[in-house]
């Protein structure tokens, strides 16, 4: 038997691990959470816009190419529209939305591992180091959910980096601001261009500026279509229980996660991802941007939701392919 019906026999028992754990991951969690995940899925399906609009949050809106994707695909499937309104669900509606949701996370997970392994130079590693890291990131123990733009997200990271590694880098002016419209953390790569230090220093500054005006000008577009309160700025902006915005910051509680011990402490579930990024010799282009990740993170999202670092996986299994 050759090594790549070896290596395709593997990735299938992969996938479907995989798959399994994202359905415990649906599955595992209270009915106010599982309301919670209806949202973004199905919200579009069920009610268009203005429905979309008063279910999900300012922070989430702008997404709408992963949401609408998301939507397409459980209607694709036929998962009922209208358990995103309703208080009690049907055992048969639950387990198709849990089905479907497993499925669109698996397929976009199989689709940024087969590039990672085609685009990684030592490909043994990348098959165990991506499984590891996605199969911990949506344990249930990792006490997480999983939305929409997870997967796309990753995807788009591995792609670019790729692009970037490649002769083809160029097209990364147009990936990014693409990407943007599934997950806006995309836009920190609009940065890998200032560091090609085969181009001048003002070809890499105009580069970078053209993709960063790109990114943001997708971003403020779909935002203001979806309805968020301040275009751009929505991780700063959620409701209270009154229905009113207010500017929010997460950093004093991402302090309390990094005081409090945990079996999920930030340090524990991504410490080894960390090491291997910043530990490594990786360029200074792929480290800036795992900083500038993280910050944002420590910003404006919660530290213990280890899936938020997973776009972090393709700088060290495709960085050191091809160091710039």
């Amino acid at each position: 038997m050759n090594n790549r019906i070896i290596l395709s026999l593997f990735v299938i028992s992969l996938t479907a691990t995989f798959f399994c754990f994202s359905r415990q991951t649906v599955c595992l969690n209270n009915e106010m959470q599982f309301q919670f995940k209806t949202q973004c899925f199905l919200s579009f399906d069920a009610g268009g816009l203005p429905l979309y609009q008063e279910k999900v949050r300012p922070a989430w809106r702008g997404r709408l190419f992963s949401n609408g994707m998301a939507n397409v695909f459980m209607s694709i499937l036929k998962v009922n529209p209208e358990i995103v309104r309703s208080a009690k669900i049907a055992l048969k509606d639950f387990n198709r939305f849990a089905d479907t949701v497993a499925a669109w996370n698996t397929l976009w997970f199989i689709a940024s591992f087969l590039l990672i392994i085609k685009l990684s130079k030592n490909k043994p590693v990348a098959v165990f180091g991506v499984f590891a890291c996605m199969m911990y990131a949506f344990t249930p123990r990792a006490d997480n959910l999983i939305q929409p733009w997870d997967g796309p997200a990753l995807f788009f990271y591995s792609l670019i980096i790729g692009l970037s590694l490649s002769r083809n880098r160029k097209w990364i002016a147009v990936i990014i601001p693409l990407a943007v419209g599934f997950k806006e953390t995309a836009l920190v790569l609009a940065f890998l261009p200032l560091f090609w230090s085969e181009w001048n220093l003002n070809r890499r500054l105009v580069f970078s500026a053209l993709i960063i005006s790109f990114g943001v000008s997708v971003k403020i577009v779909l935002d203001a279509i979806s309805g968020c309160p301040i275009p751009f700025l929505t991780m700063q902006t959620h409701y209270d229980t009154i229905n009113r915005f207010h500017h929010y910051w997460s950093i004093a509680q991402n302090v309390d996660f990094l005081l409090i011990p945990s079996i999920n402490h930030p340090l524990f579930a991504i410490g080894g991802l960390l090491m291997i990024i910043f530990g490594s010799p990786l360029c200074r282009g792929f480290k800036t941007i795992a900083v500038i990740h993280i910050a944002g993170i420590f910003m404006f999202c919660i530290i213990n939701e280890s899936r938020l670092f997973q776009e972090l996986i393709p700088l060290y299994f495709l960085g050191l392919k091809n160091e710039r």
